[in-house]
């Protein structure tokens, strides 16, 4: 996009799109003032199709338009055809036709000079609000602001016989014998002569953007860039290259998933990478960087390390699109985490049938991933116990803190060894790796044993 300036107003330019917009966009590129190209300029589409309606060559002579909006001819002047009319000013447009010229000014009105032997300098009395001119042999054609078309001259194939009706034209073009115009809806119509079938519209041309009429064949430019011919081909003239694309219809960069792990794993993991290319082009390649290594390409990742990885893929159509860098962390953590428990007692005594509180100290770590939890798994007894020797145990909830309390009744059988209260605690981390530690509190059956001497 770029801005030029129009008359005394500042206008933003696009590509011509189809529609009534069309007309008006037309119109103010017709009047915009023309600044030289330095020579190391890189013309773009637009430009190119701006100073390119600056020069037009007819059959034997070639105008050129100033930026004066005055005109420059030289060539065949047999019919006058490179004598431009004296005072002739503010010119937007040019074209020459067999052996005639044809000017638009600003204001949408048309002076022709040169030949005159089918009339095709007779500008019909009262027309204006033109916005494009067009002459190929001995006939003109003229598009109104209003989308219509306007046509004079040799008229003996039909070719300036507008077709009734004829409305919300965008493009027009004279050929030979025959003429084209495209409509905002993408359409196109011809009228003139079909002795080759140049105004036979192929069936089901749509989304046309751009047209020209050849002698006796014509040319549709479509919105994906390609072209359709149809008419004489006796030179080849309606083969057009297969795979001719002028632009890429493709602008629109693939787009590339991937299935990464959001939370913490504990394996190895494979990333798959899914592109997909809706414009129509297809994805070229699909490129990714492990940990701001080096750019390899591929669909399928395999991580291993323990530890965060970061994960920068993204893809390429066959069009050219490349689709923005996308970023992904994937964390694997396949090493346990550790756990030590304490008690403040192991052994208890004397066996007085109470309810003795002990105190467990928790120290858990992960040096990867983290804990995620710690908890009171099961209290057991290498003897049957009652359902109230063990109370305050809090068994699967997560322990806040350091510690955990809970209270072991003081109690053995009589005729046994002793009693060993098993207590296991497990810690997990937050990729699921679990440790379990296991620790025991004695109610002895002897207590010298424990003691000596006691």
């Amino acid at each position: 996009m770029k801005k030029v300036r129009c008359l005394t107003k500042t206008f933003t330019l696009r590509r011509i799109e189809l529609g009534l917009m069309a007309l008006l966009l037309i119109m103010m590129n017709l009047l915009c003032e023309v600044n030289p190209v330095k020579a190391s300029v890189t013309l773009t589409f637009e430009s190119a199709q701006k100073y390119s309606k600056l020069i037009s060559a007819g059959y034997g002579h070639s105008l050129a338009l100033k930026s004066d909006g005055t005109i420059a001819s030289w060539g065949d002047n047999t019919y006058g055809q490179t004598t431009v009319p004296d005072g002739l000013r503010n010119v937007v447009a040019i074209q020459g036709g067999e052996y005639h010229s044809l000017a638009l000014k600003s204001d949408g009105t048309v002076v022709a000079w040169g030949s005159n032997m089918y009339e095709e300098s007779n500008v019909p009395t009262g027309l204006n609000n033109v916005l494009a001119i067009s002459s190929k042999f001995w006939q003109s054609l003229a598009l109104k602001s209003d989308g219509t078309v306007v046509a004079w001259g040799r008229n003996d194939a039909g070719q300036a016989t507008v077709p009734a009706g004829l409305h919300d034209v965008v493009a027009i073009d004279a050929g030979d014998f025959h003429s084209l115009a495209l409509k905002s809806d993408g359409t196109v119509v011809a009228w003139g002569d079909n002795f080759y079938g140049e105004t036979t519209i192929p069936t089901g041309l749509s989304n046309v953007v751009g047209i020209s009429a050849g002698n006796w064949h014509s040319l549709a430019l479509k919105s994906d860039g390609t072209v359709v011919a149809w008419g004489m081909n006796d030179k080849g003239q309606t083969n057009v290259p297969v795979g001719l694309t002028l632009w890429n219809s493709d602008q629109t960069p693939p787009v590339t998933t991937d299935n990464a792990p959001k939370d913490w794993v504990n394996k190895d993991v494979t990333v798959t990478l899914t592109s997909t290319d809706y414009s129509g082009s297809g994805v070229a390649s699909t490129y990714y960087q492990l940990d701001n290594g080096s750019t390899k390409s591929g669909n399928s990742i395999i991580i291993s390390d323990d530890g965060p990885h970061t994960l920068t893929y993204w893809s390429v159509d066959n069009a050219g699109n490349v689709e923005a860098q996308h970023t992904v962390t994937v964390r694997i953590d396949k090493t346990e985490p550790t756990l030590n428990i304490s008690l403040d007692k192991t052994i208890i005594w004397s066996p007085n049938n109470q309810m003795v509180p002990v105190t467990a100290t928790i120290n858990a770590s992960d040096a990867t991933s983290g804990i995620d939890s710690v908890v009171l798994a099961s209290i057991t007894s290498n003897e049957p116990l009652q359902s109230d020797d063990i109370q305050d145990a809090n068994y699967n909830t997560p322990i806040t803190g350091s510690t955990d309390i809970f209270k072991l009744r003081a109690d053995r059988l009589g005729n046994g060894n002793r009693r060993v209260y098993t207590i296991t605690f497990t810690v997990s981390d937050k990729a699921g790796n679990v440790t379990n530690k296991s620790v025991t509190v004695t109610v002895p059956h002897d207590h010298s044993k424990y003691y000596p001497g006691g």
